[in-house]
């Protein structure tokens, strides 16, 4: 069977537990999630579909406020399915982050002495805006009687969530990883989690097959499964996950290539980033069994560590001359995680390598980033 958005594999979480220390600004998650009897064939680069809930919690007291039954019944405006209210604004329909179209629905149902402050919330900044869910907008409008089927014609359908697989098939055939960034908004004292973030670190239930999974193939980030190329990961943060599915893989294949004859064949070479060492050090024991192998290297950037702040593109620029070497090896270079940030630094450091290379040519060194690319041997993942 192929499972796909519409029709997805229920797994159950299996183990998760933070990455990072109780100290750190940031939490990371493992996340383990079986999907014995999916028979999905999933490959290093791939990404994962998730269909992610809501906080159950906020749903029972949106019902409340609507004064609408949870378990009656109603068609999906989308699809005419029917489903329970609480299957409707639990899984099919985002109740935070709200388009302005909902809260003018809900406008129309409010008296016209309360219309000038409620819709004087619209104006508000954006992130005020963001962290406040239908709740707290049913709560500002003095939870007006509006009808559940036209609110649920203005919500925006829950869409799922992509995450790179941080396991590899030959470790385990029924079991795959995911490394979770809990995100949240905060404004005005107020915190609100990310939909799938929170979904898969706090709220899914261990052990109960409810997590809707598909696959989601990579067209363009495959790793090479010939062990004697080398190959540079770059993967700050989150951006990590394939990289430990590559080297598990390495691992499995029993293909710990040395160097040969001082070449640099069969090498691989991350470089990861992260704010402080002693509390975010993404799988730091995987990582320190992997540097006492002859063909893997790691150069760290903890940016916060020090009073100047250091990233994996400096890194990559105290590591030039070699990096060029690798690069005139034949070496891959893999790029994954923040596209806003990361991955145009990363690119923009590239470009300062090689133009130095040539004598401070900008034109010749976007030709060699060019041909990188062209000859598939520069690849992204950002998002």
């Amino acid at each position: 069977m192929t499972f796909h958005r519409l029709n997805p594999f229920f797994g159950h979480i299996e183990e998760r537990y933070p990455l990072t220390k109780p100290d750190s600004s940031k939490q990371t998650w493992h996340v383990r999630i079986n999907i014995s009897g999916s028979e999905l064939d999933f490959r290093v680069g791939d990404s994962i579909g998730i269909l992610p809930k809501n906080d159950p919690l906020i749903v029972a007291q949106i019902l409340e406020q609507l004064q609408v039954p949870a378990d009656k019944l109603f068609n999906d405006p989308r699809t005419k399915e029917q489903y329970s209210a609480f299957q409707l604004l639990s899984a099919r329909y985002t109740i935070t982050h709200l388009h302005k179209k909902v809260l003018l629905k809900i406008a129309e149902y409010i008296p016209a002495s309360l219309q000038p402050e409620f819709l004087a919330l619209l104006d508000k900044d954006e992130d005020w805006i963001r962290v406040h869910d239908l709740s707290d907008w049913l709560q500002f409008a003095q939870n007006p009687p509006i009808p559940f089927d036209a609110l649920l014609e203005t919500l925006t359908p829950m869409l799922p969530r992509l995450y790179s697989i941080a396991s590899s098939l030959l470790v385990d055939r029924e079991r795959l990883d995911l490394t979770v960034s809990r995100l949240s908004v905060e404004a005005a004292g107020k915190t609100r989690p990310g939909i799938c973030s929170n979904y898969l670190t706090q709220i899914a239930p261990l052990f109960d097959p409810e997590v809707g999974v598909y696959l989601q193939p990579t067209k363009h980030f495959h790793f090479p499964e010939d062990d004697l190329m080398p190959v540079i990961l770059i993967g700050p943060g989150t951006g990590i996950a394939p990289f430990r599915a590559y080297l598990q893989e390495r691992l499995a294949r029993g293909s710990n290539l040395g160097t040969r004859l001082g070449s640099h064949l069969g090498k691989v070479w991350l470089f990861f980033g992260e704010r402080h060492s002693a509390t975010d050090f993404l799988y730091e024991d995987f990582w320190n069994k992997l540097m006492q192998l002859p063909f893997f290297r790691m150069d760290v950037a903890f940016s916060r560590d020090r009073d100047h702040k250091v990233y994996v593109q400096h890194k990559m620029w105290e590591n030039r001359e070699e990096l060029l070497s690798w690069l005139d090896q034949g070496a891959r270079v893999y790029i994954c995680g923040d596209a806003q940030r990361m991955a145009r630094d990363v690119e923009a450091m590239l470009l300062a390598i090689f133009q130095e290379r040539f004598h401070g040519d900008m034109a010749l060194a976007k030709e060699a980033l060019k041909q990188l690319r062209k000859e598939g041997r520069y690849l992204r993942d950002v998002y």
